[in-house]
């Protein structure tokens, strides 16, 4: 219900300003201030229609389609206004506004910081209420200072909707005037080339016959998981009854760890999951061993080290040295220190070096321009989705940036990825929808290319409520959480039959039959001629705003294929390895597709 509340404060929604300049992630329209109409905003009725959020306000929220999820704002007619307290980094500014509206649309936002006009954006038709696109207002100069008051006023006729609006700092370098230092002429795909890249796969090729398959093999090899082997005084203690058997049976080959050069109990154990066929990447750091000592730690290994990786977030604190100098100097020394350690020496040469991981908490677009680029053979990304579907806005932005770290021409690892399990903390989502998330975060990575992904992490630290001690695919006691299953059986699907799961670059004869909208695939082949099609509804399963799951209703396709096939078989790995339903010597297969990995077997 709609108030007069001309007399409360005005506060910010997250009880934080939202800061310009030091924050990738964009503002969400629907997040504006507390105080009530009148006080934070504007709207010409009481009624908050569409009602899916904030349902005591009288602004208009609606959920959203678009590929970032949650809501947006819609109903927007001339003469009303939203206010939001910012802190703002000096500087000049791109800024983008998330927009969609029907062809007859000519509506407008002026733009104010402290009542100082930035410029008006005009919104012109985009061929529907939910087809998104992106307009700008380039080249804003924004005064620095804190608690100033964003205002977007709506202006000939509205009649648009509005999802997100972005800054985009043109001068993010701060004073870091070494061109040897820059980040400068490198080739990377920008946000609207790797969006549209992962549209084709995900949506063109949905109703496209001779579909190219990737091999099940390097799907596999893309997955890797994150064990703290030296802690062991948490969970990670519980080697024999625990650590090892539980990863015997999620059958990953590539744990990403750490371990000191005199921890000979830790080596003697990473020694142990070797002999499970596991190959590590170890994260240096100059605070346990010198670049010469990483070379003699990695020789220990042999075999089972498949790559090194530099320090850890050493943007988060900025505390860690190398040689008397913290991040980014000292961050930066110590990488081209150890590339070269590494590749100087004949046992090592050929061992792929990762670029050091930066935490993207506090915007990481900025350290890494400051940080500049690197010595290293693939790129390295730290990207944790927010508790959003694995598919969302957040990620086209920072991609750009990821691949800046080492090069454009370099590939990407994500060291870090997944989500806690703790719902009372913002951004927490429940075991049953990460189990949802998870197997898609990993075909939906894959599609987009990266080389590997690293999920963060095995193991619950130890029983406690707080969020970092709830990322880990099991419980503190070694039971499993259903991310823990669903990949578990998953891998296990297509990796039956052992060398049989190499393959890829051969086509299937096949189109999608129905209702294919968020309808997301990968299709994958093994040497022995089976195709696997993954599908599934890449959408929020997880409601941030109520803490709930979302009941997905699924949708019945039809799997049309060019002509007779031997054999098909249905498999839903969060709930089983085993098939859940056959057909042979078909044509078409019916098939109930949820917000979960589904997984259709073809023997043609």
């Amino acid at each position: 219900m709609d108030i007069d509340s001309s007399t409360n404060l005005q506060t910010p929604f997250n009880g934080e300003p939202f800061t310009i300049g030091n924050n990738n992630d964009p503002l969400q329209a629907q997040n504006f201030d507390k105080g009530g109409v009148g006080v934070s905003y504007k709207d010409l009725d009481p009624i908050n229609n569409g009602g899916d959020y904030r349902q005591n306000e009288g602004v208009d929220i609606d959920k959203t389609n678009d590929v970032s999820g949650g809501h947006h704002l819609g109903w927007l007619a001339s003469d009303e206004w939203l206010e939001y307290t910012t802190d703002v980094n000096q500087g000049t500014y791109d800024l983008k506004f998330r927009v969609a509206a029907p062809n007859d649309t000519s509506g407008s936002l002026n733009v104010k910081l402290d009542d100082k006009l930035l410029g008006k954006v005009t919104v012109t038709g985009t061929n529907g209420w939910e087809n998104w696109q992106t307009i700008e207002l380039p080249n804003v100069e924004l005064d620095g200072g804190e608690d100033k008051i964003l205002r977007l006023e709506v202006g000939d006729g509205g009649n648009f909707n509005l999802n997100w609006l972005a800054f985009e700092q043109k001068d993010a370098n701060n004073g870091a005037n070494d061109k040897n230092n820059k980040v400068e002429n490198v080739t990377v795909e920008s946000k609207s080339s790797v969006l549209n890249a992962v549209e084709a796969q995900n949506t063109n090729n949905v109703n496209t016959s001779n579909v190219k398959a990737r091999s099940a093999n390097d799907f596999l090899d893309s997955i890797g998981v994150i064990v703290q082997a030296g802690n062991r005084e948490t969970a990670y203690g519980n080697f024999d009854s625990v650590i090892k058997p539980r990863l015997d049976e999620l059958d990953v080959r590539h744990v990403r760890t750490n371990v000191s050069p005199d921890d000979n109990k830790t080596i003697t154990r990473l020694k142990e999951l070797a002999k499970l066929g596991i190959e590590f990447n170890l994260v240096m750091d100059p605070r346990e061993l010198s670049p010469n000592e990483s070379v003699g730690l990695v020789e220990k290994f042999g075999s089972a080290i498949e790559s090194v990786e530099g320090p850890n977030e050493w943007n988060h604190t900025r505390k860690e040295t190398y040689k008397g100098q913290n991040f980014p100097e000292g961050l930066r020394n110590y990488q081209a220190d150890l590339y070269q350690a590494i590749k100087s020496d004949p046992d090592t040469a050929n061992i792929p070096v990762i670029a050091p991981g930066l935490s993207n908490a506090f915007g990481v677009k900025t350290d890494v321009a400051e940080l500049g680029q690197v010595k290293a053979d693939f790129n390295n990304a730290h990207h944790y989705p927010s508790g959003k579907q694995p598919y969302n806005d957040e990620l086209f932005w920072h991609l750009p940036i990821y691949y800046k770290i080492a090069g454009g021409d370099k590939p990407l690892i994500v060291t870090e990825t997944g989500y806690f399990n703790s719902v009372q903390y913002p951004k927490g989502v429940s075991e049953e929808a990460a189990g949802k998330y998870l197997p898609r975060l990993l075909l939906e990575y894959f599609n987009l290319g990266i080389e590997r992904t690293y999920i963060y992490e095995l193991i619950n630290d130890r029983s406690s409520d707080s969020r970092e001690f709830n990322f880990g695919l099991l419980q503190s006691d070694g039971s499993k959480k259903p991310g823990f299953v669903a990949i578990e059986n998953m891998i296990d699907i297509l990796d039956s039959g052992g060398a049989g799961s190499s393959g890829g670059g051969n086509s299937l004869d096949f189109a999608l039959q129905g209702d294919t909208k968020n309808i997301h695939q990968t299709l994958l082949s093994k040497q022995n001629g089976k195709f696997y099609l993954a599908l599934w509804q890449e959408v929020p399963s997880f409601d941030l705003n109520s803490n709930s799951n979302i009941n997905v209703p699924a949708k019945n396709l039809t799997v049309n294929f060019g002509g007779n096939i031997k054999q098909a078989k249905v498999y839903e790995p969060n709930i089983s390895k085993e098939s859940q339903k056959t057909a042979s010597n078909v044509n078409s297969m019916d098939i109930s597709v949820s917000d979960k990995v589904t997984l259709l077997e073809v023997n043609a």
